[in-house]
């Protein structure tokens, strides 16, 4: 039996293909990336900055 709890962060008809949009779930920033019909979840803050990465875009493969 899975225990996963789900929270829904996003709507997927809100997300703009390849641009990053920022979300907060349980107090944790997250960046949404959607790419054709797969949606994809990071942390949300640059590891090397601190900055947020829903502030950043995408260029081809890579999240700047």
């Amino acid at each position: 039996m899975n225990n996963a709890t789900h929270l829904a962060i996003a709507r997927f008809t809100d997300l703009t293909e390849n641009a990053p949009t920022g979300a907060q779930a349980e107090g944790l920033d997250l960046v949404i990336v959607r790419r054709g019909d797969e949606v994809h979840v990071f942390e949300g803050r640059c590891p090397h900055r601190g900055a947020l990465l829903a502030d950043g875009r995408v260029d081809g493969p890579d999240l700047i």
